[in-house]
Formats: structure tokens, sequence, C-alpha cells
């Protein structure tokens, strides 16, 4: 059956939408006094856009009273950007295309962290004597109430809700309620209506994981991981070396792999998103130094402080040995970290002859006296100092004659 009629509908040229919101369409439509009866509880508002052929539905008025104001859900840019037709559709013989008019959904990104946003609930009052009570859920700002009269003299409340953006607000649920109070009745009807907020910011609380956690060797295998939380997710990484008077580029990704080295010892991550940067606090990477490196003074943002390493003993230059075959002295001195160990091994000499004193001169060094008087034994007399920690040990060799005056000295 063909229909010989002028459809028209009446919409907005331009409507604003929020991306994870609602938007309403304002509508209403005309159809010929003939078709009034086809206008029946089967009949389905839809919205075609422009681009596609996929069809829309929300929440709908009254379309048997010609109301096709629509209201969308959970508006997306990719889906809801865009210019729409309204189409009627009944379970009978009325099914309309109104192309005299359509309406573009202008979709914005998402609010900025720090900028001021506005929403806005609004309901009916049929009853200009008991209007309805709007309440926010949560209150984020400050609210504001007005009651307008609209072009049908329709009266509707108003409530706008006012804040600034944070990035503590990203994907909260806002609900207004609309509560109608009945005269001389204790009952009440409620109604809700709920969006969803989202809250472009920057890059925050990054921290950087080191794997292996702990000391580890010098030259061995580490790997950093930069993390973030950001709104939308960082798509920059770097990674700086700081050494108080500069920071120097070290990589550019999430994930840093690298050698240990005692030259790169303070590090810290940037994470950056299209809002913008921000950057770690400085990370102190432990390396075990392969060579002798007691303690180091470096710089970390301009703070300054000693960097202690964990080194294998060494027995120092300045051990030695004085006296002859009636009484001998031997100094013996090493350095480590841990404070190593030293012991005493005197093959062939008496113990009764001998005595032992043993201090420490730091943390990190030690020292200590054996002395042998009227050494029995056969020529040569051979005293061994033996330094030892968890990381390794040192071995100094003193021999001496009884015919000699002073003793020789040999390092292992």
């Amino acid at each position: 059956q063909l229909f010989y009629v002028i459809f028209n509908v009446s919409l907005k040229e331009r409507i604003e939408a929020v991306s994870g919101s609602c938007v309403t369409i304002p509508c209403s439509f005309t159809v010929l006094d003939d078709l009034k009866n086809n206008l029946n509880s089967g009949c389905r508002a839809l919205w075609k856009k422009e681009t596609q052929n996929k069809v829309f539905t929300g929440q709908t008025e009254d379309v048997t009273q010609k109301n096709c104001t629509t209201t969308l859900y959970n508006i997306n840019k990719k889906q809801h950007h865009g210019t729409f037709f309204f189409r009627l559709e009944c379970d009978n013989d009325l099914k309309w295309n109104f192309k005299n008019a359509s309406v573009k959904i202008q979709v914005t990104g998402d609010v900025t962290e720090g900028e001021s946003v506005s929403v806005q609930c609004s309901a009916p009052v049929p009853c200009l004597s008991l209007p309805p009570t709007l309440t926010w859920s949560p209150v984020l700002g400050d609210v504001q109430e007005t009651q307008q009269q609209q072009q049908n003299n329709a009266f509707v409340k108003v409530s706008t809700l006012n804040f600034t953006a944070s990035h503590s607000h990203h994907e909260k649920n806002i609900t207004c309620s609309a509560v109608y109070s009945r005269r001389d009745v204790t009952s009440e009807l409620r109604l809700r209506a709920q969006g969803k907020t989202l809250v472009k910011y920057r890059p925050r609380n990054l921290s950087v994981t080191v794997n292996p956690p702990g000391a580890v060797p010098e030259h061995s295998n580490v790997t950093l991981k930069c993390s973030s939380e950001a709104h939308p997710p960082a798509q920059l990484y770097h990674w700086y070396n700081s050494d108080g008077l500069k920071d120097t580029l070290i990589g550019n990704s999430s994930v840093l792999n690298i050698k240990a080295s005692k030259d790169t010892t303070a590090v810290f991550c940037e994470a950056q998103n299209d809002v913008g940067p921000e950057r770690s606090t400085v990370t102190q990477l432990d390396i075990l130094c392969t060579t002798l490196h007691i303690s180091c003074f470096i710089f970390i943002r301009h703070i300054s402080f000693t960097l202690v390493f964990a080194v294998a003993p060494k027995i120092l230059n300045s051990s030695n040995c004085t006296g002859d075959w009636s009484q001998m002295s031997c100094l013996c001195e090493a350095e480590g970290n841990p404070s190593p160990l030293i012991q005493w091994y005197f093959p062939g000499v008496s113990a009764t002859n001998i005595s032992i004193t043993s201090e420490a001169q730091s943390d990190t060094s030690v020292r200590s006296i054996i002395t042998v008087k009227d050494a029995q034994s056969k020529d040569p007399v051979t005293l061994l100092c033996h330094s030892s920690n968890s990381l390794g040990s040192d071995t100094q060799t003193f021999t001496f004659s009884t015919l000699d005056k002073a003793p020789e000295q040999q390092g292992q």
C-alpha cells in the first residue's frame, strides 16, 4: 500500500554530546490524519546514521502522540558522531524514513583534568505546586536549580552540577534522581538517570620495577619496567640516567634491558600521553662491582650521598713484617665488604711461641698482628695471612730464615 502524503519531522540541526554519557534528541513528527490510527504501541522510533546502515534505538517518548524524542545511552565518538535521520516503523503498513530533516550529533572527546564541567539533569513539572526534588550522587561540586517553561508551555525543573574535572572522576558514575511527592500520600515516585564521566589526565603514580631485584653483579642483564596510570594510556616512554648534573637518555620504551654498570646506578622513566608527560622518582640500582671500589661519591638529582659496593677482600700493600728469628712481628691489613675475616697459618711453628691480636679499622677494613718468638722450626719459617668474606678471599705469604735479619713477603 502506498501513501501519497507528506511526512514531516522537527529536529534540532546540531546537538552536542559527551563521550561516555547520554544524549537526548528532541523530536516531533506529523502524519496525515487518516494515518493516526496506525500509530499504536507497536510503533518504534529508529535512528539511521547517514554513512551507515546500522539502526540505533534508545529510550523514546510516546510516538502515539507524535513525540519521537529519544535518549541514546553510552555515547562514543566512533558510533554516534555524525548525522542521523529519523525512521518511524510500526507493526502495520506505516513505515517511513523522514528525509526532510536530520540532526548532527557532535560528540566531544573526554574532558581534560582541570577543565570546568557542567552536567544538566531535567525533569517535567506536571504540578507547579509539587515540583520534583532533583539530587545528584555523588555531589562533585556546586548545584544550581531553575524552573523553565518550554515552547509547548510545559514546565521542567533543571539542575546543573558544576565541578572541575579530576583524574579521580574518571569512569565515575554520576546519578541524578527525581523524586515526585504526592500530596496527602506517604508514597512517592522516584526516577533516576545515570551517566559516566571520562576524564583525560597525564600519567601519574609512575613506578619502576627492577628485575632481578636487589643487588646484581656488574655486567649482568637487568630489565627495567616503567608503569603508570593515565587516560588515555601513555604512548611514549623515555629512560634517563641521572648523575645529578645532567640527565642522559638511555632508552625509548616501557621496558628497558641494560647491562649492569657502575656508571648507570641512578635511573628514572618518563611517560607521556596526549595530555602531557610525567617523570618517576629516581631509582637506585645496587651494582656489585667486580673490582675493588669500596665507595664512590655521586650526585642524584643534586642530593649527594656515599654509595657502598659489596667487594671481595684484598690484602693491602701496607702489610709487612719486622724483626728477626728471635722475635718477629707481621702486620696483615685487608679491606672488603662485608668486612673480611683474617686467619693466620704457621706450619711447623709451635703455637706456644705465637700471639695474635686483631681489630676492626672500619666497617670495611680489619688488621691483625702475629708475633713469633724463638721460632723452633726448620728453615725457612713461613707465615700465611688469609683474608676472606662471602665474596672471595686473598692470601699473603711471609717467609724468613733464622740466618736472615729481615723476612721476605710474597702475595698470592
